[in-house]
């Protein structure tokens, strides 16, 4: 891991205009809802299959779900079955973050487990493929991101900025606005708020949305900072129209599933990868 977001890879490589992600995510292969839904829905299973494979720091399943949004910033849905993508983004999360060694065959029973429950979207049948098919995904992955597995995330940056801001807080109130900016941080991985935004900037915004959901004025703060309130607001209204998606738009599992076999069935297993549109 690169000690510096400032001369990191994640920011030279991977800091894209919110122009160029919204207008990949409407020519994703899929339409923008369906788009949206399958996206939260793998983020999920990513969150799933890191909590039973045992990676307790939030940080392995925060780096997979960049991967998997970084691959769909160069891809078409079609370009590689969801499933297998999901895998390959947790095995070199695990790599990437220095989190031991994990075993493919555990990796392929916990997804067969997961994906196998009707309707059935795992497509492997031997675990020899399924490996095989993790192991070639992976260089793909790997080759679509320049090999930059440099990933900085906003947890990092949230202790500082919580004892800073809240300092003048009791504890039982400081640590209910950390935890409730923690679980904002967690669902802002479900949209491509990773794409745009500085990590630190996803932290502070997820304080301010925290801080107004608990009804404690950090206005002081906010007026005192460095970093673009544009931008801040700007994310905050990202994750506000994420929320209000989920809320109303989000059908049961076995529909999504659903949407995925129609993927699955017209998928090109070969893609190529290309450079990343910055524009």
């Amino acid at each position: 891991m690169a000690g510096c977001f400032q001369s990191s890879s994640h920011r030279e490589a991977w800091l894209l205009p919110f122009e160029a992600v919204a207008r990949r995510q409407s020519e994703s292969g899929l339409p923008l809802k369906r788009h949206k839904i399958v996206t939260k829905y793998f983020v999920d299973v990513i969150q799933e299959l890191c909590r039973t494979l045992g990676a307790t720091n939030q940080r392995i399943f925060a780096t997979a779900s960049s991967f998997f949004h970084r691959f769909h910033q160069i891809h078409d849905w079609q370009s590689i079955d969801p499933c297998i993508l999901a895998a390959t983004c947790v095995f070199l999360a695990f790599k990437a973050e220095e989190w031991g060694l994990l075993s493919l065959r555990t990796l392929i029973q916990q997804c067969r487990q997961k994906f196998s429950q009707p309707p059935n979207i795992w497509r492997e049948p031997k675990n020899e493929i399924a490996a095989q098919s993790i192991i070639e995904a992976e260089f793909i992955v790997m080759q679509t991101m320049n090999c930059s597995v440099v990933v900085f995330h906003p947890y990092r940056y949230l202790p500082d900025i919580c004892a800073t801001c809240l300092k003048d807080e009791q504890a039982p109130v400081a640590e209910r606005v950390k935890q409730s900016a923690w679980s904002i941080i967690n669902d802002s991985y479900r949209t491509p708020a990773c794409l745009v935004f500085p990590p630190r900037t996803i932290a502070l915004a997820a304080l301010h949305m925290a801080a107004a959901l608990q009804q404690v004025d950090v206005s002081a703060y906010f007026a005192g900072l460095d970093t673009s309130l544009t931008q801040i607001i700007k994310l905050s209204d990202m994750l506000v129209s994420f929320f209000d998606f989920n809320s109303k738009e989000i059908p049961e599992e076995k529909v999504i599933k659903q949407y995925v076999l129609e993927l699955q069935d017209s998928i090109d297993y070969a893609p190529t990868p290309v450079k990343v549109a910055r524009s």
